[in-house]
Parts: structure tokens; C-alpha cells; sequence
């Protein structure tokens, strides 16, 4: 992990160089805030979303906005800020790092923007983390996976990281008496991390772990991986590979002769699982959210509020995007302001409050969201709940 993270940072540091010079080259220009007063908001708070709507990750990113545009229609309508309104400036990094960081300097240098919300994928995240600390700009990460994203009092990581809830899988595993596993990760910073979770439940309450195997982001064809895996002889198979791809490797699974149980991360979605047939059904995996979960009642009124805008349940995207922007909404309240600095301290306040909202009650360490995981099986047409909030 330490290696994949120092050859990350070379391939990122003129990036994050190149933003120093610009925003350093830019500060002075307009006022934080949009030049608001120090006793209330301008007309407009103008607020920069970098989340991807296209590319690898834009299946996520599009979810996540849905989540941001409820929460900030509700509290335009509600008049939380008098007559000032909450303006978002949706911008599309579309799963690239420069763009990402483009966007990110934008944010930073253009004192219109009072705080900033992404980017969403961690080899966005991580060049970006050091433009905003530097720069003095609130920043709301969903989707912080990755490890070093935690860059200083001026970023917030308001997406429970999975490494901090995918232990609930072992509970599920010891459950149904399921100890013989095999891992395999692709090598996107954050998804390693989750493999290292599973590899160390080796050695561990009877676990064990039969092998591990990491492979390219861009791998299409596994047969050879689960070769290996096959011949190792798992009753389950940890699949912690993103998106499309992790679909496709349950089918290929299945077909190269792995019957076994097959857990893994939210991220290979419905639509997803859907192209894998019947090879993906049993799949199960751990959740910050779904709409089946109904213990909490802002879980509740916010899954009601979500089909009345959008005629459709939400998805656990959509409650992390629509939780996120609560968290920015509650700080401007706190701080009476928009100014940059106001709003970092606005945030800080709630974080050590908590709040209800979309996932539930939210509590936070320090500047980190945390959460209760949810269990969920593809059953072959729809996620079904296998636990409640552990």
C-alpha cells in the first residue's frame, strides 16, 4: 500500500505543483465569500461541485448530485438563508485527475466560491486534497476511501471511508460459518486498503486466507486470476475490484468454476450486477444506506422527499450526496456567514454535534463522517436486507 501510495504521489505532484503556482498567482482576486459581510449572507453562496458525472465513476457522481440538488432545493424553498440562495456550480472532472485538479483551482482562486464539494474518485482526490488545505477552502470529500485525504482543518470527509465498515462482512461470513477466503483488489488507492481488511481476518477467529490477488484497474479478462483462485480452494471469493469490472468478474468467477459465496463493495451496483445473469446472484456486501432500511426516521422522510422529487427510490450514493450538502447547510447556518473561514468553523461545530439525516443519526470523528453498515444480497432482480445497522 505504502509503495502503490509514493509511486501515486510522483505521478500527482505536478499537478498539485502547478496548482500551488496558480492559486498562489490568484489569491488576491475578489473577496471570500462572494464578499459578504462578516453579519450575513451575499445574495448568492456560491458553493463548487467536482464530482464526476461521466467517465468510470459517473454512475456515482450523478447519484451523489441528486442527493446535493434535494437538500439544496429544500433549503432555498425553506428560506434557510433569508433571501440569499444556495448556487451550486456543477462541474464534470469526468474521471480524470487534471480535471479534477483544474476545477479544484478554479474553486480555490475565484473567491466567489465559498466552499467546495468532490471530487469523488481517489485519484482525483488525493491532488486535490493540497490545493484546498493550501488555499483555504472548505472542502466536503464524498467517497473518501482513500488513505491521506485527511489533508488538514480545511477538508472534510464526509463519505464514511468502506475500510471503516467492511468488518461487518467478517460478522456475516461467521454467521453462515464461511472462513476460507480468497481476495482479489484491483490497484485503485482506495480499493486497496479494503483487500488489506480481509487479508488480515487470516490467522483471526478461524479465519483463513487461501490467497490474494491484485490486478490492473483497466483488467478485462480474469481467467487466469481465477485460475488461482480455483485451485486454492476458498468458500468465499472477496471481490473488491470497481464498478463494471466487479461485475464482470463474478461472471468470469463463475464460470472458471468458483461456486462459492461471493461478498464484496457497493460499488458494482444493481445495474451492474444485473448484466452478470444468475452467476451474481448471492452477492452480498455492506452498505452505508438503502431504503429498506427504515429504523431511522430521517432515513424515513428523506427516502418519501427522494421519490416525490425524482419517482424513484434512492440509492446509497444519493444519501451521501444529500447528507453532504445537510452538513454544509448546517455549518452556514452555524456560522451566520459565508465567508470561507466561518464556514470551516461551521463545519467543525456540527461535526462534533452530529446530526439525523438520510443515513441516520451521523456522528463524526473529528472531521470524518461514521456510520453504521447496512447487508445487503442480490437476490437476481433487487438488493434485499440480510442485517439491520451493525
Amino acid at each position: 500500500m505504502a509503495r502503490d501510495d509514493r509511486r501515486a504521489k510522483r505521478r500527482w505532484l505536478p499537478l498539485i505543483l502547478s496548482g500551488v503556482v496558480g492559486v498562489g498567482a490568484l489569491t488576491a482576486c475578489g473577496e471570500s465569500g462572494g464578499g459578504n459581510a462578516a453579519n450575513g449572507f451575499p445574495s448568492q453562496i456560491h458553493i463548487m461541485v467536482n464530482n464526476d458525472e461521466t467517465g468510470v465513476t459517473g454512475f456515482a457522481g450523478i447519484a451523489i448530485n441528486k442527493g446535493i440538488k434535494l437538500a439544496v432545493k429544500q433549503a432555498n424553498a425553506a428560506k434557510l438563508f433569508g433571501e440569499s440562495t444556495l448556487v451550486m456550480d456543477y462541474q464534470d472532472p469526468a474521471g480524470e485527475a487534471q480535471n479534477a485538479v483544474r476545477i479544484t483551482r478554479t474553486a480555490v482562486s475565484d473567491k466567489k466560491y465559498a466552499a467546495m464539494i468532490g471530487p469523488i474518485r481517489s485519484i482525483e482526490q488525493l491532488p486535490s486534497v493540497p490545493l484546498v488545505q493550501s488555499g483555504k477552502l472548505p472542502t466536503l470529500i464524498p467517497q473518501a476511501n482513500a488513505a491521506g485525504l485527511n489533508a488538514g482543518e480545511y477538508t472534510f470527509l464526509a463519505g464514511a471511508p468502506i475500510s471503516g465498515y467492511f468488518g461487518v462482512m467478517k460478522d456475516y461470513l461467521s454467521s453462515i460459518g464461511k472462513k476460507r477466503i480468497a481476495v482479489i483488489t484491483d490497484d485503485l488507492p482506495s480499493d486497496v486498503p479494503i483487500g488489506d481488511i480481509a487479508e488480515k481476518w487470516g490467522g483471526t477467529d478461524g479465519f483463513v486466507v487461501t490467497t490474494r490477488v491484485t490486478v490492473s484497474r483497466d483488467t478485462q479478462d480474469y481467467t487466469a486470476q481465477v485460475a488461482q483462485i480455483v485451485r486454492s480452494n476458498p468458500e468465499v471469493l472477496v471481490n473488491v475490484v470497481t464498478s463494471a469490472a466487479g461485475a464482470a468478474l463474478i461472471s468470469q468467477a463463475r464460470q472458471g468454476g468458483f461456486s462459492g459465496q461471493i461478498i464484496g463493495i457497493e460499488a458494482t451496483t444493481s445495474a451492474m450486477l444485473k448484466t452478470a445473469g444468475n452467476a451474481a446472484v448471492g452477492f452480498t456486501f455492506p452498505t452505508r444506506f438503502s431504503p429498506l432500511n427504515q429504523e431511522s426516521p430521517s432515513t424515513v422522510k428523506f427516502v418519501q422527499d427522494f421519490k416525490a422529487e425524482y419517482g424513484e427510490a434512492p440509492d446509497s450514493y444519493c444519501a451521501e450526496g444529500y447528507d453532504t450538502a445537510q452538513w454544509l447547510i448546517k455549518a452556514l447556518q452555524e456560522s451566520g456567514n459565508a465567508s470561507r473561514e466561518s464556514i470551516q468553523r461551521g463545519l467543525t461545530a456540527v461535526a462534533a454535534k452530529g446530526f439525523d439525516s438520510a443515513q441516520g443519526a451521523l456522528t463524526f470523528n473529528g472531521r470524518e463522517i461514521q456510520i453504521k453498515a447496512t447487508v445487503l444480497q442480490w437476490n437476481g432482480t433487487e438488493n434485499v436486507l440480510v442485517n439491520r445497522k451493525q
